[in-house]
């Protein structure tokens, strides 16, 4: 009987922690294109998810909620974006890996970000990328043309521009002004992320949007 009621606890430890797992909230995450290029942190906190490219100041940007395995989600209202499309997920914690599956999202670059991104549980104190550098896109979104401000001297750098699933789209190599124009060139209106490499160094990630002219 002790040897049954012991096993019996065992399972139901084990069922406990299976289910603590899969909340969602306080729980922090770094997350990376699917090509594993470094994308941003994520937090979750009671029930709105803020957004970190340092791991030290976050910045809100959506509100969610969740029961069980199921994630919902809509993002804050901005100038460019009213901030009524919601989107539905379920969500999988395996170990230190979280897995989105949509169920509907009409905002395609939120819907790129968890369905085909990589989420990795953020430990404590840890920082995947040294960024300290501080760099400003002026203007942001933008429809022809923005120019990069870096405040650190440097000998070379090189920037290179992803689409909202990381996929390489235009490079500049070679810069050694501090002031850099960005030219719109061919590239569609949406979601883009700014690599910016100082001397063989990872410096920096900073999220762009391209808008069309009205």
């Amino acid at each position: 009987m002790k040897k049954r009621f012991t096993l019996l606890t065992i399972l139901i430890g084990i069922s406990c922690l299976y289910t603590y797992s899969q909340k969602l909230t306080n729980t922090a995450w770094t997350v990376y294109f699917p090509n594993k290029t470094f994308l941003a942190y994520f937090y979750f906190g009671t029930d709105t998810l803020s957004f970190s490219q340092d791991n030290i100041s976050y910045t809100k940007i959506s509100t969610f909620k969740e029961s069980e395995n199921n994630f919902s989600i809509v993002d804050l209202p901005t100038k460019t974006n009213p901030g009524i499309d919601t989107g539905n997920y379920t969500f999988l914690i395996k170990n230190d890996t979280l897995k989105f599956t949509t169920i509907s999202d009409l905002t395609t670059s939120r819907e790129m970000t968890f369905a085909t991104c990589y989420w990795v549980r953020l430990q404590t104190g840890l920082k995947m990328v040294d960024l300290t550098t501080s760099i400003k896109f002026y203007p942001n979104p933008f429809s022809t043309s923005t120019t990069l401000q870096i405040d650190k001297q440097f000998k070379t750098a090189s920037l290179t521009v992803y689409n909202s699933v990381g996929i390489e789209v235009k490079q500049i190599n070679n810069i050694s002004a501090q002031a850099i124009t960005l030219n719109r060139d061919n590239l569609s209106s949406g979601v883009y992320f700014i690599r910016l490499t100082l001397d063989n160094k990872v410096e920096k990630v900073e999220k762009l949007i391209i808008k069309d002219e009205r």
